[in-house]
């Protein structure tokens, strides 16, 4: 395999942590990546495979957040539910400036949107039938959301990479 940017051989490396920021966040480890490494250029290539698998595994983990979501977190799971800036903000009667503003880094989620992004993201979970018991598992969730304060330091979200990842 050559390097893209210099044209030289790759070298094989395997068991990597890989910072994924490529899905927007800066948090998000995968670890147990094989990385592809240019000796010359130095340029480094993850093999990242089952990328919707990976991103349903951030998206559950996002909204398991124990604090309210940071703007790019709210962000990344909007677009998960594939759900156009401007759509959000027609449901919240808002403007998308406004969701503009909420989904900026670093950025605090206010209390009731961060609620309601986190309820439409259990409600496609309960339509997609990812879920065995929805009542049970709505009831959990109301009680879970009542218990969300504030925000949450060194959140990280890491996730092993298998051969079904």
């Amino acid at each position: 395999m050559k390097c893209p940017e210099c044209g030289k051989t790759l070298k094989k490396l395997t068991r990597q942590k890989w910072f994924y920021t490529e899905c927007g966040l800066d948090h998000v480890i995968l670890d147990g990546v094989t990385v592809w490494v240019c000796e010359e250029c130095k340029n480094k290539m993850p093999v990242i495979s089952h990328v919707t698998t990976l991103h349903d595994k951030i998206a559950a983990a996002l909204a398991k957040k124990p604090g309210r979501l940071e703007g790019r977190e709210a962000q990344f799971l909007r677009r998960y539910l594939r759900l156009r800036a401007v759509d959000f903000a027609e449901l919240l009667e808002t403007t998308p400036v406004s969701v503009s503003r909420w989904e900026r880094k670093g950025h605090l989620l206010p209390a009731p949107v961060d609620r309601y992004l986190r309820t439409l993201y259990f409600l496609h979970k309960v339509k997609s039938r990812a879920m065995v018991n929805p009542h049970i598992a709505a009831s959990r969730w109301l009680e879970w959301l009542k218990k969300l304060r504030g925000e949450v330091e060194d959140f990280e979200i890491t996730i092993p990479m298998s051969v079904r990842t």
